[in-house]
């Protein structure tokens, strides 16, 4: 899905019926209206689990595993510290030691 923000999903639905208008989130900004959300990466994660070997290698399967098996989530949530993507080796160290 390409809507990865509420300013992304009113811009796709109101692009049709307002053609010519310019931007649409300053109009609604005019009226009072501030879009703030925003999906982040780590949501759009595959986190299931087929050989552990190999998918708990990055470290972020393995934190989400830590979060649900402590019952951690919201500020104190462990994904907030996992480095994503995790393409190095610095990074997936950072994230097994999280």
């Amino acid at each position: 899905n390409a809507c990865k923000s509420s300013a992304a999903a009113v811009r796709a639905a109101l692009q049709a019926s307002c053609h010519g208008e310019g931007d649409v989130l300053r109009h609604l900004g005019h009226v009072g209206y501030k879009l703030y959300h925003e999906q982040a990466p780590i949501r759009e994660y595959d986190m299931t689990c087929t050989n552990l070997a190999v998918d708990l290698r990055d470290g972020v399967r393995l934190c989400r595993l830590v979060e649900v098996l402590s019952d951690r989530c919201g500020e104190k949530s462990v994904l907030r510290q996992v480095r994503f993507p995790a393409t190095s080796r610095a990074a997936r160290l950072h994230n097994v030691a999280a």
